[in-house]
């Protein structure tokens, strides 16, 4: 992961504490998002705040709370993980 220079005091706490393998799996850029999504579900059931998560991924404010919840949006319908296809 290249390394940000303007990141706030928790994430920087965070990226320590993370491994290279999990640095990689949490950013947006990761092709496999059932991977990328299940770690970012992970840290934040551990208590890492979204807006520190916003600031290492890559993605909105919006898109962290969705994977956290496990919502999944296709083509601008959202659709909930217990839902039926």
């Amino acid at each position: 992961m290249e390394p940000k220079t303007n990141i706030s005091e928790e994430a920087k706490i965070l990226l320590e504490c993370l491994t290279d393998e999990e640095k990689q799996q949490i950013r947006r850029e990761n092709p496999f998002k059932l991977e990328r999504n299940e770690a970012i579900r992970k840290l934040r059931a551990r208590g890492v705040m979204i807006p520190v998560l916003v600031e290492l991924t890559g993605f909105s404010r919006n898109a962290i709370h969705y994977i956290s919840k496990g919502i999944t949006v296709w083509a601008g319908r959202k659709r909930h993980k217990n839902a039926k296809a």
